[in-house]
């Protein structure tokens, strides 16, 4: 009884002095990211995960550490009907979601301010079932519903979304005083098309005879295409690692690839920015939005090769890169401009 009272009471102290923020679902730990810096700031932000994949992934890049979460099916959340449930005994200020058809539906049975986050690769392969763009459309005819999304090309799928940078944990994303790998070039990224890798196909060719040294990491369905291609000579396929591992990998290398498919840069390019590394990513397009990203853009496989032979040779790029990071994507300026977008839709005062 006791314990139930101290529950009850904790409750309504958080609710009296923060926001309660419940977060559904997550994709490459951009929710669990959020939920960590909204509970570091003073509010009360949970993360419900739903799925083995969505778990093992968090669990095995580090992510999950630090962040209030359960997971669904263990705690018996396996429908509408459940998950319904469990959001009213929650009772959030402010709902955040990805976009699937099971979240939608339940959120057109609530009035809560209810956020969908959409993500490059269901807009820009146009991935989304025909039944979520139905569901999407009385979604968007609800008072309180509204659309985030991550990088500033996505506003032309989504029109009135509100765009939410990556957040960046800047204490932890930062140069390391390590040896660096001499002429070593790092792709951090899953190894497939959505990484425009037909790019890095075309260019090792040329750049495998320059006395360089590649480094991958074992994950995506174009890497053993590439590794029949091109063995390990001059390349080295690395295992997927920990976010720790990983600021390791970066800070050694001498350089860094981003992805290649034009108008968006992915949030571990933003973290090796941070990290004052130069960084070789996609061209940018205007956007309706300032966001001038400093990467070295490469339009063309040539542009890669030979951009690639001259930034082996310039020095880091900190501390410019590593400011811009902290001017837009540092987890705190992030969670500041979300609560800024809570109080203009008055979700809060």
């Amino acid at each position: 009884m006791y314990i139930k009272l101290l529950i009850i009471i904790l409750n309504t102290y958080i609710t009296m002095n923060g926001l309660r923020v419940l977060f559904l679902g997550d994709r490459a730990g951009y929710h669990a990211k959020i939920v960590k810096e909204f509970n570091n700031q003073g509010h009360h932000a949970f993360l419900v995960l739903f799925t083995e994949n969505e778990f093992k992934y968090l669990k095995n890049s580090g992510n999950i550490q630090g962040v209030p979460y359960i997971f669904a099916p263990q705690e018996n959340i396996n429908n509408s009907r459940t998950l319904l449930k469990y959001i009213k005994k929650y009772k959030p200020d402010v709902i955040h979601s990805y976009c699937f058809f099971s979240l939608l539906r339940t959120s057109l049975r609530l009035s809560i301010p209810w956020l969908i986050q959409f993500f490059g690769s269901d807009l820009r392969k146009k991935t989304l079932p025909v039944r979520t763009k139905i569901l999407l459309r009385l979604f968007r005819l609800k008072k309180n519903s509204f659309f985030s999304i991550t990088t500033p090309d996505l506003l032309e799928y989504v029109h009135d979304a509100f765009f939410i940078p990556h957040p960046i944990e800047v204490d932890f994303w930062k140069p390391l005083d390590v040896p660096i790998k001499k002429r070593t070039i790092f792709f951090p990224h899953r190894f497939d098309d959505t990484k425009g890798v037909d790019f890095i196909f075309t260019a090792w060719e040329e750049l495998k005879d320059h006395n360089v040294h590649l480094r991958l990491i074992n994950w995506g369905y174009r890497i053993q295409e590439f590794k029949k291609l091109y063995g390990e000579n001059n390349v080295s396929y690395l295992p997927f690692m920990t976010k720790e591992k990983l600021r390791d990998e970066i800070n050694e290398s001498s350089l860094i690839w981003g992805q290649f498919l034009p108008n968006y840069s992915p949030q571990i390019e933003q973290e090796a920015l941070a990290c004052g590394k130069n960084v070789l990513g996609a061209r940018m397009e205007e956007f309706p939005i300032e966001y001038s990203i400093p990467t070295i853009k490469c339009s063309t496989p040539q542009d890669l090769v030979e951009n690639t032979l001259k930034a082996l040779e310039l020095p880091s790029a900190q501390p410019k890169n590593r400011e811009w990071v902290m001017k837009l994507h540092s987890s705190r300026t992030v969670i500041l401009k979300i609560i800024e977008f809570y109080r203009e839709k008055g979700f809060v005062n």
